[in-house]
């Protein structure tokens, strides 16, 4: 799945921008769910159906400053698990949830380090790992369904 991901922390309450949410839903949430309809089909006639969906990490812990993207996120994380209990039997659901992997272009070495810091393996992540993750999935996790699977180095039990 593509997303979109404004930078400059300026996605608040205060300065609500329709038409960038308008984006950001189309784009993180809207643009998911069609893929997945127009998927189940084909889907259904395989013997064994996968949908990975590419979630993100901070769906937990809501970043203020990216209120329309956090929220587009924790959509899709809705929308796997609402998918996974409809698709079952035939097709599983799943998502992988990202933390730092790539750092918006206008980050700073001082806030991409900051942020590194706050990761307990105190490195970024690479789509490699992303790209694992969803490996296994489809080629060893075929009893795993409705899950997301968080690729944060440890972020999250901060």
């Amino acid at each position: 799945n593509a997303s979109i991901f404004p930078g400059g922390g300026v996605d608040t309450l205060e300065n609500f921008d329709p038409s960038l949410w308008g984006k950001m839903l189309r784009l993180n949430l809207l643009a998911p769910t069609a893929l997945c309809h127009y998927a189940e089909e084909p889907l259904l006639e395989s013997p064994d159906g996968l949908i990975v969906n590419l979630c993100d990490a901070s769906v937990d812990r809501p970043w203020t400053g990216h209120l329309g993207y956090s929220v587009s996120k924790a959509g899709l994380v809705c929308l796997t698990k609402a998918l996974a209990r409809g698709l079952a039997p035939k097709i599983r659901v799943n998502g992988v949830a990202p933390g730092i992997a790539e750092f918006p272009e206008d980050y700073s070495e001082v806030t991409r380090q900051k942020l590194i810091q706050q990761v307990p393996l105190k490195r970024a992540g690479s789509a490699e790992d992303m790209a694992s993750a969803v490996r296994f999935l489809a080629c060893e996790g075929r009893y795993i369904t409705g899950q997301i699977i968080y690729i944060d180095g440890g972020r999250s039990i901060n």
